[in-house]
């Protein structure tokens, strides 16, 4: 389990986030959380302590992070993560319409909506969906890494690790996390069917998500990670 966030996302819907992420809080000072240890510790504050009767025995508890709201770095990288994505996921409302069109509002105002193509437009696409699955087999090993991990993809230009870039790493798998918050209920809202609801000829390599195909939830995560890490590279906010 990574220590940025929760898992990278699910795949890729939630595994980039959220095992980016929690493996933390968990694990004790010299190794992981078992039965065993716990079991362990509890014979081993028996023997020193004996009995308590509830005292306090120190004085003014410490704070928790500085005085400024900002400051989560006292958190562990996973509950980091929980308050990263509540804070942002609160901005963000959805609705339908029959159309079906999907409704998007960012801070209680109207930003998009999307209506679903008629079913003839996917039909057209099959062709392209054809040429491209041709490179299936080169591509087998990337499309399978990238349905769990996207972010060391983005590391390659970007020198993502847990030292020196600690804080964009935990930012980029929030973004890619966000993304996957916004993209499931407009792809509720929207319900298109798949391409193998088209041909039974496309025969997936992988395992068909339940979910709808417009909007393509990849292409949101990818293009906010790749816009929210074109800022930072270019100072820009």
């Amino acid at each position: 389990m990574s220590a940025y966030g929760k898992g990278q996302g699910k795949g890729q819907g939630k595994g980039q986030g959220k095992g980016q992420g929690k493996g933390q809080g968990l694990d004790h000072a010299g190794g992981e959380s078992g039965l065993d240890l716990s079991d362990a510790l509890a014979a081993v504050r028996d023997g020193l302590v004996g009995f308590w009767n509830g005292a306090p025995s120190v004085g003014a508890a410490p704070p928790l992070g500085a005085a400024e709201d900002a400051d989560i770095d006292y958190l562990t990288a996973d509950i980091r993560a929980d308050l990263l994505d509540s804070v942002l996921a609160a901005r963000f409302g959805f609705s339908g319409s029959a159309t079906p069109t999907a409704h998007l509002t960012v801070d209680g105002a109207a930003s998009i909506q999307l209506t679903r193509p008629a079913p003839e437009f996917f039909r057209r696409q099959l062709v392209f969906l054809r040429s491209y699955a041709d490179l299936r087999t080169d591509r087998m090993v990337e499309i399978d890494v990238q349905m769990q991990d996207m972010l060391s993809f983005f590391g390659l230009v970007g020198m993502l690790n847990d030292s020196r870039r600690r804080h964009t790493l935990e930012l980029m798998a929030a973004v890619i996390r966000l993304a996957v918050h916004v993209e499931m209920p407009l792809k509720h809202f929207c319900r298109a069917a798949r391409p193998m609801d088209y041909s039974d000829r496309v025969m997936p390599l992988i395992q068909t998500p339940s979910h709808s195909s417009f909007p393509s939830g990849h292409a949101m995560e990818a293009f906010a990670a790749a816009t929210v890490q074109d800022r930072l590279c270019r100072g820009r906010a």
